[in-house]
């Protein structure tokens, strides 16, 4: 099989914004293109509209090629969306770390920003690198253990606060500290106008939650963004 997937995409001026790093992770970023050929099938030219994420890649390859998913992994294999269009996610989350938290269920996008961005945040790992340094002395000396987290095999964790390193000062945007906006795909598939929905944003929130839960967050998560 062959599948085609990108990191994500890039602003060309779209919402008056260049780039990819600072402003809030509309569809131009978020939505990224995924090619998946199935030979089994012979599908050609199709689109699905179902919500999928980069998460399904694997679980997709482990299936196809016979071997066992593993219990704690949260994706799903696409081979009953590629064959006939079956949902296998109600909503998806995505965003920057210690920034906007994002979720959607493929017609509503909520943006989420942190309520109290002086709450410490931290970062959970076996290997202390940043993407382009290792973490400083500095940072080191705040290292305590954390976990273990439902996917890290019972192993603890190095706990350290982030720092500059960690590029969580990197705010997506204009979304405001304690504040959301709110796109409704459907009548406005341009995310040119925010709307207020209480109804939406309430269900949104719970789904945020349920599937923070699901991914072990620790603690101190819920309170930076206020859930």
């Amino acid at each position: 099989m062959l599948i085609v997937n990108t990191d994500h995409r890039f602003m060309l001026s779209e919402h008056n914004w260049w780039g990819k790093m600072s402003m809030p992770d509309y569809e131009e970023i978020s939505r990224t293109p995924l090619f998946v050929w199935d030979p089994t099938l012979g599908h050609a030219g199709e689109r699905r509209e179902q919500l999928v994420q980069t998460i399904d890649i694997a679980p997709t390859l482990l299936d196809y090629f016979g071997l066992r998913v593993p219990e704690d992994m949260l994706g799903r294999s696409l081979r009953a969306v590629i064959r006939d269009g079956e949902s296998v996610h109600e909503y998806g989350i995505f965003g920057a770390f210690g920034s906007v938290i994002n979720i959607t269920d493929g017609r509503y996008v909520y943006m989420l920003a942190p309520a109290d961005e002086s709450l410490p945040a931290y970062e959970y790992t076996h290997m202390p690198t940043h993407m382009r340094a290792r973490f400083s002395v500095e940072e080191m000396r705040s290292m305590e253990l954390g976990g273990p987290f439902s996917f890290t095999k019972g192993c603890r964790v190095m706990k350290i606060r982030a720092g500059a390193g960690s590029n969580i000062g990197a705010r997506r945007g204009k979304v405001p500290e304690g504040d959301y906006m709110l796109f409704d795909l459907e009548t406005d598939p341009g995310q040119n106008t925010p709307i207020r929905d209480e109804a939406v944003v309430e269900r949104m929130r719970a789904a945020l939650k349920d599937i923070l839960r699901q991914n072990d967050a620790p603690a101190e998560l819920y309170e930076r963004y206020g859930l």
